[in-house]
Formats: C-alpha cells, structure tokens, sequence
C-alpha cells in the first residue's frame, strides 16, 4: 500500500508540473500572438467608422544604384528609414554601423529594406552613394536614396517624422532618429540611431513583430 501511494503521489506531481508547463507555454504563446507596435502620428476616424493611420506620402527618388525608389515599390514591404549625408564625419557613420549590424540580421529576407535618404543630394549623387554603399558591402535591401532636396526634406519632416520644425536649418542634417514603416506605410516605431546595443536589438524584435503581423493578416485573407 505503501509503495501504490508513492505511486499514486509522482503520478500527480508530474502531471501538476505538466498542468503547469503548458499554461505557462499557453500564456507566453498568447502574449507574444497578441503584442503588437503602436500606430504614430496623427490618426482619424472616418464616416465608415474606420481609424484612418498616419502614413508615408507618395514620392519618386533614385537609388545608389540608379533606380527609382518610390511608396509603391515600398508598400508590401516592411522598412527602417534613416537621414544621412556622406560626409558626415562621425554622427553618421556610428548610425549606419548600428544600421549595419540589423541590416545584417535581415539579409536575405525579402520582405524587409532599409533605406537611407541623403539629406545633402548636391554632393551626394547616384555614383557618390554607390562608393558609399561599399563600405557595408552593398546589401541589396538598403537603399542609399538620392534627388530633390525639397523632397528629401518634406518627406523627413510630413512621412517620416524625423523632425518637428526647422527642416531648412544646416543642424538638422543630424537627426539621429530612425523609423520603422510596416508594409502599409503606417509609422510603427521611432528609434535612437545611435543606440546601443539593447536599442538595436529592440528594433530587431520590432521588425520581427511587424512580419509576424503581416503573415497572420495574410492568413486570416
């Protein structure tokens, strides 16, 4: 009797830790299929009821490689945008090496870019971005974007967010922020450029969350 209630006794600690195990998965499951980013910027709610989402606006630049880069060939596609100039001699250069590193991680995933706008277009053309691109290897997912000033900068200042006034002044060539756009062109997350590591793994888990996102509004089609 004796060895059938020890019996009796592991058969249900085991089973309790197996209970437990499983609720534990179960939760941590449900969390991370329920997190999701914020939406930025300004929002409404329209006569259908809908909240309509602050999004990037329509625009034609060029590429390092001398290809048109516009919201279209962007839409689909999740991406980290960043302002830059080529010779910016330190603030930059630490930017895009955190960039870098993430650029990295996202390789050879297709549905992620990076695309970096050159704040000073008179120095920095298509074949001065070009050389530029080589010193991180040229990854064809970023995009070192290059054209009109005007459209650089309004872009920075109304899609992107970068800044909240003063997009004429020479200082403004630093901005360190970078963000995250979803496949839908709706900001999800702002970011310190020259953040540490915790930041750069941190922008890491968003773009994951972010293709998360799209593949479980895919499925639900």
């Amino acid at each position: 009797m004796p060895e059938k209630s020890k019996l009796k006794g592991r058969i249900f600690l085991v089973s309790l830790l197996a209970i437990i195990v499983l609720f534990v998965l179960f939760l941590s499951q449900l969390e991370y299929k329920t997190s999701t980013l914020p939406y930025l910027g300004e929002r409404y709610v329209n006569q259908s009821g809908d909240t309509v989402y602050h999004e990037i606006e329509p625009f034609k630049l060029t590429t390092h490689l001398g290809v048109p880069i516009t919201k279209d060939s962007l839409l689909g596609k999740i991406h980290l945008a960043s302002f830059f100039f080529s010779t910016c001699p330190e603030v930059c250069p630490a930017i895009n090496n955190n960039i870098n590193l993430i650029v990295h991680k996202f390789r050879n995933i297709s549905d992620v870019h990076f695309v970096s706008y050159t704040v000073d277009p008179e120095t920095d053309s298509v074949a001065t971005l070009a050389q530029y691109a080589e010193r991180y290897e040229n990854p064809l997912n970023w995009h070192f974007v290059t054209g009109p000033k005007s459209s650089i900068y309004r872009l920075a200042e109304f899609s992107y967010l970068a800044i909240g006034s003063g997009a004429s002044q020479k200082n403004w060539a630093h901005t360190e922020q970078l963000t995250l756009v979803d496949e839908k062109g709706h900001i999800r997350g702002i970011f310190q450029g020259r953040g540490d590591q915790r930041t750069i793994n941190e922008i890491i888990d968003a773009i994951k969350l972010l293709r998360l996102e799209k593949n479980r509004a895919k499925k639900k089609l």
